[in-house]
This record gives C-alpha cells, structure tokens and sequence, in this order.
C-alpha cells in the first residue's frame, strides 16, 4: 500500500514539476493558469510506468543497473563541483549561523518550513500508511463487541 501511495504522490509531484518548467519557458501556455495540466501529466506517468512493469519487466535489472551508474556519477560529479567551487567557511558559521531568507517572521518559523521537504520524503507516504493500517481492526473490534 505504501508503494501505491508513493507512485500516486510521486506522480503528481512530477506532474507539477512538468508543468512549472513548461510555464517558466513559455509563460503565455495555457498550462500557465491551469489545474488539469499537473493532473494529465500524472496519469501519464503513471499509465508509463504501468505499461514498462508490463511489457519490460525482464529488462528491470538492466535498466536498475544503468540507473545506478548515472545516479553514482551524478552524484560524484555534483560533490566534486561544489567541494572545488564553492567557498570557504568556519565551522562555526557553518554549523551554527541560520539565515531567513523568505522573511518568516522568525527563525523557528523558518527552519519549518525548510524542514518540510525532506522530511515529506524521507517518511511522507510509508509513515502515513503505516500509521492507517492498524485503524480498521481496532475499529471492527470496537463495534463487534
């Protein structure tokens, strides 16, 4: 169940993101304004994966493999960049200096809603159905009784 809801999230997350590069490119499109355009690309995406479970499964341990190879890459080509370019600091202003910059109005209220974002993926969809699944039988229990 957690899978389902991961794929279902995923998708429409994707969907947005889809919509959001096509509205900074062309700003005049009509999925500028629009609430199907995020809703079509996820039910696009999930139809895809559907139809690669279906007819590619055999290809699944090749393609994970591939995948590996350019997400390992990625992200060594991503550390060296930033290890090489990026500047210097002290331990103490990287540890222990916290900046606002979206003008919340206070520093709490800022590390909240930057904490968000992962942690929606690090728990989001498994810890919300795990939390569902024992509600029905304590639920049928209660009312049998």
């Amino acid at each position: 169940m957690a899978w389902t809801t991961f794929v279902a999230g995923g998708s429409v997350i994707t969907g947005n993101l889809i919509k959001y590069c096509v509205v900074l490119y062309y700003p005049d499109s009509a999925a500028y304004n629009s609430q199907w355009f995020p809703t079509l690309m996820a039910v696009a995406l999930v139809i895809a994966a559907a139809l690669f479970n279906i007819f590619m499964s055999s290809k699944f341990v090749l393609l994970e493999g591939i995948v590996l190879f350019i997400h390992l890459a990625g992200w060594a080509a991503v550390v060296v960049t930033l290890w090489v370019t990026s500047p210097r600091a002290s331990a103490k202003d990287v540890l222990l200096t916290f900046v606002n910059g979206g003008g919340w109005s206070s520093q709490g209220a800022s590390a909240l809603v930057g904490v968000l974002t992962p942690l929606a993926a690090l728990g989001g969809y498994d810890s919300a159905v795990h939390m569902s699944m024992p509600t029905r039988p304590i639920i049928a229990r209660r009312f049998d009784d």
